[in-house]
């Protein structure tokens, strides 16, 4: 029989996921900055328990809606887990909203609780909007004027053990999802004012994840990087949902998205999967390539 390198999330839903990737790829890598240590797919689901059982202690009730505001990263991912597979539905925005637009998407989607990035909390604060904010690298609660020093996965895996884990599963068995409730409302930018709400359930994420593990080659795909913002569904399906059902390492960006950051990191980790744009590629095209075909006079000639 061929060896299958994927599985399809069953139920679909975001427990389903926590359970498949918990049950077959404990051990794998599975999130982490390009420079730096990240989680394993055993701590991806622990951590993602740990967030949930704040929110419970919070009394942030299932259904409720918690607002993600962060750039892409190890972190974004665990979270988005954490919020939607114990119930409660996500929120993402995108990191270059200004305060304005944040402020509309707080108020749109009833988020009662946000969890934002330290580069991105000065943005938040600017909103004026009065509700609970937790910061997303390691969960520290920020109080009013405060601020809070971010974590690197490094620092909350060492703090992790097997009996955690073991609880996290429990956890994510007792409160499965049915995969008809909805899991995320997604705020794109908007072409004739503010930002519009699209209401996605569990079912219609993971049958995008489950089909669209046919359109990467069948084989085994290990070592991706994310490049593109995760508060779009394109990457937050493909990116990162497809992705995890292969148990890959997913590699992120920690400086900001730009040729001369992404061409180090590609040569580090070697990637065999990548989503992009095409706007993307033709930046590295014109910023990277065209240089040293058109550089040299010989070269020149031969690319005429």
């Amino acid at each position: 029989m061929k060896k299958q390198y994927y599985r399809e999330i069953d139920p679909p839903s975001m427990s389903g996921l926590v359970e498949l990737v918990g049950s077959h790829f404990p051990d794998n890598p599975a999130l982490s900055y390009v420079d730096g240590d990240g989680f394993s797919y055993r701590e991806v689901v622990t951590v993602a328990w740990q967030l949930a059982d704040l929110l419970d202690r919070k009394k942030v009730k299932k259904g409720a809606h918690v607002m993600l505001l962060s750039q892409s990263n190890p972190w974004w991912a665990v979270a988005y887990l954490g919020i939607t597979a114990s119930g409660r539905v996500v929120v993402p925005v995108l990191p270059d909203f200004p305060a304005e637009d944040i402020a509309h998407i707080i108020d749109h989607s009833d988020s009662g609780v946000a969890l934002v990035s330290a580069k991105l909390l000065s943005r938040m604060k600017n909103t004026g909007k009065k509700i609970p904010v937790f910061g997303i690298e390691g969960f520290a609660e920020i109080s009013k004027g405060g601020e809070y020093h971010p974590q690197d996965p490094a620092e909350r895996s060492q703090e992790l053990s097997e009996d955690l884990f073991q609880k996290a599963m429990a956890y994510f068995r007792e409160h499965s999802v049915d995969p008809e409730e909805l899991c995320s409302i997604i705020y794109t930018s908007g072409t004739t004012g503010m930002s519009k709400g699209v209401m996605l359930s569990h079912r219609n994420i993971c049958s995008d994840g489950n089909s669209a593990n046919v359109v990467p080659p069948q084989k085994l795909v290990e070592n991706t990087i994310s490049i593109l913002p995760l508060s779009h569904a394109y990457e937050c399906t493909i990116g990162l949902i497809t992705t995890m059902t292969r148990g890959c390492h997913i590699h992120y960006l920690r400086r900001n998205l730009a040729p001369a950051t992404l061409m180090p990191a590609l040569k580090k980790i070697r990637p065999e999967m990548m989503m992009s744009v095409p706007l993307l590629l033709e930046k590295i095209y014109r910023k990277q390539i065209l240089p040293q075909l058109t550089g040299k006079a010989v070269t020149r000639f031969l690319y005429k």
